[in-house]
Order: structure tokens, then sequence, then C-alpha cells
């Protein structure tokens, strides 16, 4: 049974600035304009925008019983994975085992069970079960990694592999609720209690995150200017007591704790491009040009709480939450459609995906589980 995934909904309360952006910069020599002051977006010497104009579409799936989806990918407008538990009722009105994947075909959401095995201490498999998925991460049409956060399947067409036992003596309580990485022989499992484990192509190497606060999310990018690989991670406790947070950075598998002055304790995203800035989200949307300078906070924003935040560009990002939370920034406003285009709800959408022009993002609703898909025109 699913436990409690409303609990966090009630928005935060925060400060709020005025947001001043300046449009239209031309650069023409060597001087720069300095950055507006702090609690309002830096100037940004890029003027390009992207189109706020998205068409979207909402499903929901499941009848009740807390049905839930927890992630998301997008492989292409056609293949998208949204992973998580889904309860249907038979012809008698019970409820049936839950499914734990759903498929996006281009025309249908596709129900499926997939049995993940369920370890004992010495990694010999006791049992499967189509046990709530956790996290989805795609790296091609035949390469789709999964894990209901313990176990790790891939997925390849019709076959289904799976990745190595993580000792549970290592994994602790902890589970595994982000995956995120380049290939399908490098990539990095975070959750609960501080866990960091990183599959390097043969078996899993559990890293020290030096904590044993929760792991909410992770991203990684390569800097455009040095070609060096940044990857960060971001740990809270959210609205829990006690409360706590930490940032991390992680480069060749050495974990290390980076300066988070000006976030608050209630954070659950991060999305970056690598050297140019870093957003971190939750209880407040905060951004950073320079990592280690202090995280200021951008409160031009609903008084609702930001679960999820992707995007594909500095001028193309979204930022996804509680209440139907859904909010576009292209490069030079954000445009929040929620309560205009989009409807707000009980409920939240918890996660998203955004490639070329197509945004998924994918959540609760009442005892529903919710998809949003939305089309850039």
């Amino acid at each position: 049974m699913l436990m409690c995934p409303k609990l966090f909904l009630l928005p935060k309360r925060s400060l709020v600035f005025c947001l001043i952006f300046a449009m239209g910069l031309t650069v023409v020599s060597l001087f720069t304009l300095p950055a507006c002051k702090q609690g309002n977006m830096s100037v940004d010497a890029k003027p390009d925008t992207t189109s706020h104009n998205f068409v979207f579409q909402i499903d929901t799936l499941g009848d009740g019983e807390s049905s839930i989806l927890s992630d998301v990918f997008i492989l292409n407008e056609n293949d998208i994975w949204a992973v998580g538990q889904i309860y249907l009722k038979d012809a008698s009105g019970n409820f049936t085992s839950p499914y734990n994947v759903a498929r996006w075909d281009g025309t249908k959401w596709n129900l499926q069970r997939l049995a993940l095995p369920q370890y004992n201490f010495d990694c010999t498999i006791a049992f499967y079960s189509s046990a709530l998925a956790t996290a989805v991460y795609g790296f091609s049409p035949a390469t789709v990694i999964l894990t209901d956060g313990i176990s790790v399947l891939k997925l390849n067409g019709e076959q289904i592999s799976h990745y190595p036992c993580i000792p549970l003596p290592m994994l602790g309580d902890g589970r595994i609720v982000k995956l995120w990485g380049t290939s399908e022989n490098s990539f990095y499992a975070v959750g609960s209690k501080g866990i960091i484990f990183h599959y390097n192509g043969s078996s899993w190497q559990k890293l020290a995150s030096g904590t044993i606060v929760d792991i909410q999310d992770i991203w990684g990018a390569v800097d455009s200017k040095t070609g060096q690989p940044t990857i960060l991670a971001v740990a809270s406790y959210r609205a829990a007591v006690p409360q706590a947070k930490q940032l991390f950075g992680i480069q060749n598998n050495t974990v290390s704790i980076l300066p988070d002055t000006g976030l608050p304790f209630d954070l659950s995203g991060i999305w970056f491009t690598a050297g140019e800035r870093y957003f971190v989200v939750g209880d407040g949307v905060y951004y950073s040009d320079v990592l280690g300078n202090p995280w200021q906070s951008d409160s031009s924003h609903p008084l609702l709480y930001k679960d999820g935040i992707r995007g594909l560009a500095q001028n193309d990002i979204f930022i996804t939450g509680s209440f139907g939370l859904v909010s576009h920034y292209n490069g030079t406003t954000w445009k929040h459609y929620t309560g205009s285009e989009l409807p707000r709800f009980y409920g939240r959408y918890k996660a998203a995906s955004y490639k070329r022009n197509s945004l998924v993002a994918v959540g609760w609703l009442d005892e529903k589980a919710i998809i949003l898909r939305g089309l850039r025109r």
C-alpha cells in the first residue's frame, strides 16, 4: 500500500521580492552589465527566448486506491515511460494487483506489471513483486532502466534483464528514488538515507555521501567551456522533522558537500547547464551562477510547492509541483499556466521530463494517477 503520498502537499510561504529582468541586451564591447540585486534573476547576456505556447492534454489512470505516478522519462513523443503504482478494479469491483508502468505509444497509455526481484540479505532472490516503481531513466528506445527502490531492471523492447543486486546490508533502510547517468553501463542511483550508488558496467559501487539525509534528486551535465562533467544531487527531509538539507557534487565517484547558503530546508529538485546557471526547487525557486556562492531566491513564482525541474537550456525550463503547478521559463520571463490554461487541483505533479518540444509531468490527483502532456505549438 502506498504510504501517504499527500503528506507534503501544502504550499510554503516565503519572503517576496520583486523580479527584475532586463530584456534585449546587446553586448557591443568588452564591458558587461552588472547583475541585478540579490533576490532577483541576474541579467543574462543572452536575449534569445523560446515560446511559451504549449497545447496541453491531461490523462488520469487508475480507479482509486491511492494510484500514483512517481517518475517519467521521454524517449520521444511517441515513446514515454511513467512509473508508479496504478490500481484498477475488476468486473466484480475489486482492486487487482497494481500495475507499475504506463507506456505511451503515441496514441494511448499501455499499463504493464513488471515483476521486480525482492532480494534476501545474501542477494538471493526471495520472490518477485509488481511493487511500486519509484524511478525511470532512458538512454535509447532499446535501453530503459527502472527501479522499485531496491532492484534495477533494464528493458530492451520485450526483453527484461536484471542489474546485479544492490546488497541490502549496504542499502540499509534506504530506497532508490532517482536515476541518472550517461549510459546503461554508467549511471547513478540515489535515494533515502543518503544512499548513492554508481553502476560501472559490471557492479555497483557505494559512494560515501557523508549524510543520512534523504537525497531527492540528481542531475548531471557537461560544461561546454571546459568539457568536464558536473554531477549534483540535493538532499532534504522536506517538511519532516528534524529539518536538514545537503547539496552534493560527484566527481570521479567521490562525493563532496557543497555550500548551501541561501537554500531552505525543504528541497525537492535540481537542474542546471554546467558553467552557466544552477537551479534548486522545493520551498521556492533558487539559483546560482557560481557554485559555492550564496543561492538567490526568485520570488516571482506562485506560493505553491515546487517538486520538479527539468530543462533543455537556460531559456527553456519547466517547473512542476503541488495543486497542478506548471511554469515555463523562456529566457526572459516565467509563464505560470496553473489557474489559467491549466486547472488547479488537489494533488501534485511530482516529476517531469522535457525533451525537444514535449513536456510530460506525472503525479496524483485525488486517488488517481495523473499525466500532463504538453506540446509546443
